[in-house]
């Protein structure tokens, strides 16, 4: 009786492991045939659509570059303002003291006509 069962459960485990392997090289073949297909269907689809991928990249490019470049240009011309900005304000202020300075002369000589010292 004892030996019975024990031929039973070698049975059931082998048919189960049997199963079980079986199962695992089932989804192996079909996951390479699957992967085997795919990459079939994957190059006739390039070949069919080649021209079409092609301007699609191609434009796609074209769009890349053209925002980099007009994200450079916008970093150049904000550089250019703000050294124009710069200058200006600089060159102001030059004018500026020069002005101050040819007002507080002007004074100094239209005082010493009206008053001479010396």
């Amino acid at each position: 009786m004892g030996k019975n069962r024990a031929q039973i459960a070698w049975i059931a485990a082998a048919l189960i492991f049997g199963n079980l392997l079986g199962s695992v090289l089932t989804v192996s073949w079909l996951n390479y045939k699957l992967r085997k297909d795919s990459a079939v269907i994957v190059r006739e689809i390039l070949i069919k659509e080649k021209d079409t991928i092609l301007f699609e990249l191609r434009q796609g490019l074209e769009d890349e570059v053209n925002r980099i470049i007009q994200q450079k240009k916008d970093e150049i011309t904000n550089e250019v303002r703000r050294i124009i900005e710069a200058t200006l304000e600089s060159k102001q202020k030059e004018l500026n003291r020069q002005l101050e300075k040819a007002v507080d002369e002007y004074i100094k000589r239209k005082l010493k006509s009206i008053i001479p010292i010396g």
